[in-house]
């Protein structure tokens, strides 16, 4: 009976002693799931910016052919204007004068728009491989990567974070350049427009007159 007793003792001794090994276990899987999750959502927003800053770079390499093409047709219809200023028998009067300037200023305007929009180059590097490779090399030497703690997913969480905020800053530059340059893409556009008009109102004008 005595026997029984002391096992019975050291039973419910280990019973006790186990007790905070498991809450102490649970405890830190839950701050793992939580590192975890809050790692997914720091990630996801991450590749949200990135897919931000690769579309933008579709839509800049889109305005810069649109500007290429207008300040081509610019040059072809400013070309055709000069051309048909040498036909013989051509004599502007009157508002084929002003059809003929507005021609000539909105044509010269467009290829002007056009080269503006194509010389907004500055843009701020994305925030990976070299530019960033510095903040991963800091982390290489700190004590939480050699010894692999819990501490350093919560590092990695940092650094993540504060790659989302460099990401941020470059994707709203971006915009800002990208704003002015479809800005000047469209005046090119309009300008072009404006001096077919008058090109074509001065040609047909011209040649109702030669017919009558």
């Amino acid at each position: 009976m005595p026997g029984g007793g002391d096992a019975g003792s050291d039973q419910r001794g280990a019973a006790v002693v186990k007790r905070p090994s498991e809450h102490l276990k649970g405890q830190v899987e839950r701050e793992l799931q939580a590192f975890e999750e809050q790692a997914s959502l720091v990630q996801a927003q991450l590749s949200g910016l990135e897919s931000e800053y690769a579309e933008f770079m579709d839509t800049w390499k889109l305005i810069d052919t649109k500007a290429q093409i207008s300040s081509a047709a610019a040059g072809i219809f400013l070309g055709a204007v000069f051309a048909f200023l040498r036909v013989p028998n051509v004599q502007l009067v009157g508002d084929e004068r002003w059809l003929l300037s507005v021609a000539l200023i909105a044509l010269v305007g467009s290829i002007a728009c056009a080269l503006t929009a194509l010389e907004l180059r500055s843009v701020t590097l994305p925030p990976r491989g070299t530019n960033f490779s510095k903040a991963f090399q800091d982390l290489y030497i700190t004590d939480e990567f050699t010894s692999g703690s819990i501490e350093l997913r919560g590092r990695l969480i940092r650094l993540r974070q504060d790659q989302c905020e460099c990401w941020e800053q470059v994707n709203l530059r971006t915009r800002n350049v990208l704003t002015r340059k479809g800005a000047w893409a469209l005046w090119s556009q309009a300008l072009i427009a404006l001096g077919a008009f008058a090109f074509a109102g001065l040609s047909l004008s011209e040649l109702i007159r030669l017919i009558s």
